[in-house]
């Protein structure tokens, strides 16, 4: 089940590079209907997410990413709320930006995505002339290190 629910994604993908979109999301699409355990779905969700965040249709990305909150690997529950956080700050929802990019840095602290959330939290700050919080924001991008390291 795995290996076909990734075929299909991989196909999604490969025609959407080659600018067979409509085609392409749609196989993207049924993955989660087609294989509605497989944990290759998430990935489906996150990848329906990116196309749409680069039509800058965020409303409708915030809805494919919302969707890895399910997802067992944390990197990608992790990867899926700070994209979260991205597509409201791009539609000037600073406030509920806020929420999903912190939590990334309360609920991930380990992961990259916590150090690109402050980056994200310093520009919402900015974009409301919080200056100083801005800056404190900003001085905390590049702290988060991985739990087995120092």
């Amino acid at each position: 089940m795995e290996y076909k629910a990734t075929d299909m994604l991989n196909r999604g993908l490969e025609l959407i590079q080659q600018k067979q979109q409509e085609r392409g999301l749609k196989l993207l699409k049924s993955v989660p209907e087609t294989f509605p355990q497989s944990k290759t779905r998430f990935r489906a969700y996150m990848a329906m997410g990116d196309f749409y965040y680069s039509k800058r249709e965020y409303d409708l990305a915030l809805k494919q990413y919302t969707q890895c909150e399910d997802s067992e690997e944390e990197e990608l529950q992790a990867e899926g709320l700070y994209r979260v956080g991205i597509c409201r700050y791009q539609a000037n929802n600073f406030d509920q930006a806020f929420v999903a990019l912190r939590k990334v840095t309360t609920d991930y602290p380990w992961s990259v995505f916590a150090n690109e959330a402050y980056y994200y939290i310093g520009l919402c700050h900015f974009k409301l002339q919080r200056w100083a919080r801005a800056a404190e924001a900003l001085k905390l991008v590049g702290t988060s290190v991985e739990p087995n390291q120092d």
